[in-house]
């Protein structure tokens, strides 16, 4: 009977604990309940906001966080799906582990380091699973990790990974810590003989630089014999070999690596680069030896070469051997470092013959001295000295000498000498700082230009300071005269001292200085007086500065270690700012550990400033600051676009300190009815009744609202939080809530915003929520801008029912679209930005017709384009296609156009460097030329048409491939108008400034009118001379022209005529003039000389059948030197010359200079065959030369 009750009672428990088991593992309820039974159960504090699914299968679970004593854990959504009958089979396989912001506060350091024991690394303790491992996908992203003041952030964790008994195959570990992104796979066996194959990709994503890439492998077996091979092969080579014998037990390592190119950035400070080296360690990690040989050069490092060999362990570096080639001189030493149990040092460096002006120009110098250093960072006991013994050399060219030595520890500074003379400029210091004060300095600098490139004017001081610690005597004099440092301006300070702070002491000193400004800001005048003892003192003077001026007024005290300060006056004078004064006398009292500002309040009429201030040395610290109608004058100064803001705030700050650092409390303030206008422009004011902002800083979470109101509605508001806010996290990495609403119509405010736009209207409304990361937020909503009209003043475009619209509906991603409308033309602009990426890739595209880009009275250019804007990283790409249906192009002039010479060679720094990335704009653009181009500018009218696909990118020519013809045209110059036949630039891939020409431009002669001035002229011809006939014939072309052939920096240009045989001089003659030479005055001959020498014709039988018109001797391009006057250098400057012989001994020569324009005449008489006297007369001045001539084989 009992055996039965036995039976049944474990039956009945069997049967309930199934089911139990079955209510647990399969029900949501069950999964619930033990998520209860855990919050009450665990150490420490659990708690979850929501957890769905079930404990087989799937499971979600909402914010979690975790906390004890040491730990605490958030988790801000997590995501399991696995398959628990498999367990049967004896494997654990996970299809889905998903984890997104997971946050961990690790224990302090102090705490690890007292109750952790030292590890031992002798040995490799591998456990055996009871069943293998299956995680097909494992998706860990944004884990935060902080341990005291140090964080440590991932953006994603990927793992692909299973187990079988003896080895772990990992399929897949992807690893993202902004800029690094690491892949690697491979298998590892898991008992002896602990054989690994794992291979790995790294890629350093740098902003502004082409990616690192590199690979990774890992072959051996752990117990005997490593060997890792790691090669980074872009955008520069590297190869390290390391083999490691005993891994498990730290035995003898052996690596050697070398690299070629090798180009690595260093956060903000640019590049250090190595063209090529080596590194050898061999050892053991307690007991290695290094050598390194490499050069080294960087943005803002000399280059060098550098050898280094040392020895090491664990905890310290001995550098035995250091050298350093680089500034055209040497360094060479010896350095040591530990860094366990604390940072120690001990460095002994000669340098020899450095010039800084061998890297920065400004800073020419020849320096050599010897510099010893040791310290260390002992906790209770720091300590650090450095000495720079025998400097001598020179600085900027001044001679340089002197010794430094200073040594610190803990409280105390002793300066056993510092001496140091540059040019006419001497620094003195020395004594020391202990419990006894006695310090003594000298500074006579009569011209600081001598020390620093970027500074002048004069620096005088001299002082000392003496007795105890706590009651020191401070006497000084110091005077700055026109000093000039960088954007910083001191007309003139004089600050004389004599302070002792014993009770009785006398306490006195003035402070006078003159135009003190940095850029526009800055004072005018400032002048201060201090009289009196420690025990009773006062303060006097004024500031003055552009538009007002602030009188002081202070009565003091001192006791041993306690000051207190009463404020009496503290006036500030000016229309602009009103007259403010204290309501009442206020007191500030400061220790060594703190200071307290007791309340005050700053009133003027009805407005007022009230506040008070306490800080620690605990950094526990309150500031409390109200205020009411207070005058925007204040901050106008820092509007732009000559901004005026006209209203009255109020003010309310209540701040406090924190043990976490971060300050907590609240900020607000806000403005009454008011506006904001632009004095210098003629746009409309924009008018409200209020604007508001509230920000609220709490131990946990940062929340601020701005809102902006008019009469009728709220324009503005935007509320943004930070939910998660923590100092110790960089700001793209926190979590962020915000929502931006607004409604704002119309829109004629906006030229007081956007000075380029006048005649605005429209409507603004927007709707956006975004939330997540704000390095990649997730965005919801709307922003709309409606029925916008503007006219875009510089380019005198007028848009009218202009819409565009911004939309996301919770995703990554944010839409764009809009249609702006000008005269008869349309652009659609439609694209999408990228939110959940850290570059935030944007794409962009623009599709138009006949939109109108500039109508001025210059250009009115109309543009049908459809292309393609991407942006991602550091390049924006621009491709597509745009034609130009119609454009007036006719420009008054060219003179704002800057053409370097075609000599000029552009040196890019940055270019040979194959890890530079080019930041900037590529571009693949077809363009195509319409109908109606036209093209017109100094005679020439021209309707151009054709199409170009240009290419372009940074650090590159741009380049082209197409032809551009001249459809119809003609060009009009010295009363003649010549037909444009052919007209064109060919374009094949090269230089877009050099295409190929090929241009014709003919006149047609009118043949009745030169028959009979050729009879006339034959008829001249025949009565005044009895020569032969001449090749000036009665043949009168139909046609004459010119021809330009190669290139635009290289054309050649020809004289044509039809019918072909005409010499040039007559094919010039009836272009200009309309007849042939035969018929040309002396007058019509210059004009002709002047033309060939302005196209450019480059013919001399042409120049020498127009000379011979006039009976020149010589015309043409001569090169000749002047010499000019200011420093008497030769220059070559080529000239065109016309020259003739009076009489076969004396030469007459006028020449125009074509680099130089000056006029210059010279007459030569040749006295012998090898002596000739020359004169020269020009605007340069007048000399004569005797020349002396021989020849030599």
């Amino acid at each position: 009977m009992i055996m039965k009750i036995i039976k049944r009672t474990l039956f009945t428990i069997l049967i309930t604990v199934v089911i139990l088991f079955f209510f647990v593992a399969i029900t949501p309820s069950g999964l619930k309940l033990t998520a209860l039974v855990l919050t009450k159960t665990m150490p420490g504090t659990l708690q979850i906001e929501k957890i769905t699914g079930t404990m087989v299968g799937k499971m979600q679970v909402k914010n979690l966080t975790y906390q004890n004593q040491n730990l605490s854990i958030n988790l801000k959504s997590f995501r399991l799906n696995w398959t628990p009958h498999r367990l049967l089979t004896g494997r654990l396989y996970i299809d889905e582990l998903y984890a997104h912001d997971l946050r961990i506060q690790l224990p302090s350091q102090q705490k690890t380091d007292a109750t952790s024991k030292p590890e031992t690394l002798n040995r490799l303790s591998f456990f055996k699973l009871p069943f293998n491992i299956t995680v097909k996908n494992a998706d860990l992203s944004q884990l935060y990790i902080q341990q005291d003041d140090k964080s440590q952030h991932i953006n994603n964790i990927k793992l692909s990974i299973h187990t079988t008994k003896n080895q772990a195959n990992i399929d897949n570990l992807y690893i993202r810590i902004t800029p690094y992104h690491f892949i690697l796979n491979g298998n590892l066996q898991l008992k002896t003989p602990y054989n690994t194959n794992i291979t790995g990709e790294l890629t350093d994503y740098i902003t502004g630089y082409y990616p690192i890439k590199s690979s990774l492998a890992i072959k051996g077996d752990l117990n005997k014999q490593m060997v890792l091979l790691f090669k980074i092969t872009s955008p520069f080579t590297t190869d390290i070999n390391a083999t490691v014998k005993q891994a498990l037990s730290q035995g003898p390592i052996d690596i050697h690596g070398h690299w070629k190119d090798l180009l690595l950035p260093v956060g903000d400070y640019g590049n250090i680069a190595s063209q090529s080296g080596s590194l050898n360690v061999t050892g053991t990690l307690k007991k290695y030896s290094l050598n390194l040989n490499t050069d080294v050069y960087g943005t803002n490092i000399p280059s060098g070469n550098w050898m280094i060999k040392g020895t090491g362990s664990l905890t310290q570096l001995d550098l035995s051997t250091l050298r350093l080639d680089t500034l055209q001189g040497t360094i060479n030493g010896r350095v040591a470092l530990q860094w366990d149990p604390y940072i120690q040092w001990n460095t002994n460096l000669s340098l020899n013959n450095i010039d800084p002006g061998a890297q920065w120009p400004d800073w020419p110098a020849n320096i050599n001295c010897q510099i010893i250093s040791a310290g260390n960072l002992n906790k209770t006991k720091p300590s650090a000295s450095i000495a720079i013994n025998n400097i001598h050399g020179s600085l900027q060219n001044k001679k340089m000498s002197g010794n430094v030595n200073i040594r610190w520890q803990k409280n105390d500074l002793d300066i056993p000498k510092l001496d140091l003379m540059i040019g006419d400029n001497f620094f003195n210091a020395q004594g020391s700082l202990t419990n006894i004060w006695n310090i003594q300095w000298q500074i006579n600098a009569p011209d600081l230009t001598e020390i620093l490139p970027s500074a002048s004017g004069s620096i005088f001081s001299q002082g000392t300071i003496s007795g105890k610690e706590t009651t020191p005597k401070i006497a000084s004099n110091t005077e700055i005269k026109n000093l000039l440092f960088n954007d910083y301006h001191i007309a003139s300070l004089q600050l004389n001292s004599d302070l002792n702070l014993a009770t009785s002491g006398i306490f006195s000193g003035t402070l006078v200085a003159r135009n003190i400004y940095r850029h526009n800001y800055g004072l005018s005048r400032l002048h201060l007086l201090l009289t009196g003892t420690p025990a009773h003192h006062q303060l006097t003077g004024n500031i003055s500065m552009k538009g007002a001026r602030l009188n002081i007024k202070v009565n003091g005290q001192h006791k041993k270690n306690y000051w207190s300060e009463k404020v009496n006056q503290l006036s500030l004078q000016s229309k602009q700012y009103k007259q403010w004064h204290l309501k009442s006398p206020f007191t500030v009292m400061a220790t060594l550990s703190s200071i307290k500002i007791n309340p005050f309040c700053w009133i003027a009429d009805v407005s007022n400033l009230c506040g008070q201030f306490n800080w620690n040395s605990r950094f526990d610290w309150q500031l409390q600051l109200q205020g009411d109608q207070i005058p925007s004058t204040f901050i106008n100064n820092l509007l732009a676009h000559q901004l005026t803001l006209d209203t009255l705030f109020k003010l309310n700050i209540n701040l406090q300190g924190s043990p976490s650092g971060k300050p907590i409390g609240a900020i607000n303030l806000y403005a009454s009815q008011g506006s904001i206008s632009n004095k210098t422009k003629n746009a409309t004011a924009f008018n409200f009744t209020s604007i508001r902002l509230d920000a609220q800083a709490a131990q946990k979470g940062l929340t601020t609202t701005f809102s902006v109101k008019n009469k009728l509605q709220t324009l503005l508001e935007l509320s943004v939080e930070l939910p998660d806010y923590d100092t110790n996290i960089p700001l793209p990495y926190q979590n962020i809530n915000g929502k931006l609403s607004a409604s704002l119509s119309p829109l004629n405010f906006l030229p007081l915003f956007i000075p380029a736009l006048s005649d605005t209207n429209g409507t603004f409304k927007s709707n956006l929520n975004i939330s997540g990361p704000i390095l990649t937020p997730t965005l919801s909503g709307t922003s709309t801008l409606s029925n916008l009209s503007a006219t875009i003043t510089p380019l005198n475009i007028t848009l009218n029912k202009t819409n565009l619209s911004l939309k996301s509906d919770n995703n990554d991603t944010l839409v764009f679209q809009g249609q702006a409308n000008a005269d008869n033309g349309v652009l659609n602009i439609d694209g999408t930005l990228a939110l959940d990426q850290e570059d935030q890739p944007l794409t962009l595209n623009v599709i138009g017709n006949n939109f109108p880009i500039i109508k001025s009275n210059e250009y009115k250019i109309n543009i049908t384009p459809h292309v393609k804007i991407t942006h991602n990283k550091s390049k924006i790409n621009i491709s597509g296609t745009v034609n130009i249906p119609s454009a007036q192009i006719t420009p008054e002039d060219f003179t704002s156009t800057v053409s370097l010479p075609s000599s000029t060679v552009l040196i890019d720094y940055n270019h040979d460097s194959p890890f530079q990335e080019n930041f900037g704009i590529y571009t693949d653009i077809t363009l195509t030329l319409g109908d109606a181009v036209a093209f017109g500018y100094d005679g020439l009218l021209a309707q151009l048409t054709g199409a170009l696909n240009v290419n372009s990118a940074p650090n590159e020519l741009t380049t082209a491939n197409g032809t551009l013809s001249v459809k119809e045209g003609y060009y009009q110059a010295y009363s003649t108008q010549l037909t444009i036949e052919e007209g064109k630039l060919t374009y094949t891939g090269g230089p877009i400034d050099n295409p190929g020409l090929s241009i014709r431009a003919t006149k047609t002669i009118n043949q009745s009118q030169n028959a009979t001035a050729a009879t006339s002229a034959n008829i001249r011809s025949s009565t005044s001379s009895t020569e032969a006939p001449t090749s000036h014939s009665t043949m009168t072309p139909k046609k004459v022209g010119v021809s330009v052939t190669g290139t635009l920096k290289n054309p050649m240009i020809s004289l044509i005529s039809e019918p072909s045989g005409m010499k040039d001089s007559d094919i010039l003659s009836y272009l200009i003039l309309g007849s042939s030479t035969q018929n040309n005055s002396q007058k019509e001959s210059k004009l002709l000389l002047e033309t060939a020498k302005n196209m450019g014709i480059k013919n001399d039988y042409l120049y020498n059948d127009i000379a011979s018109t006039f009976g020149l001797s010589d015309f043409g391009v001569e090169n000749n030197m002047i010499m000019d006057p200011e420093d008497s250098s030769l220059q070559q400057n080529p000239e065109f010359v016309v020259g003739k012989y009076l009489t076969p001994r004396l030469y007459l020569n006028y020449g125009v200079g074509l680099v130089v324009p000056v006029n210059i005449v010279r007459l030569r008489y040749t006295v012998s065959k090898r002596v000739s006297i020359q004169t020269e007369t020009s605007a340069l001045g007048n000399g004569a030369d005797v020349y002396y001539s021989f020849q030599t084989n």
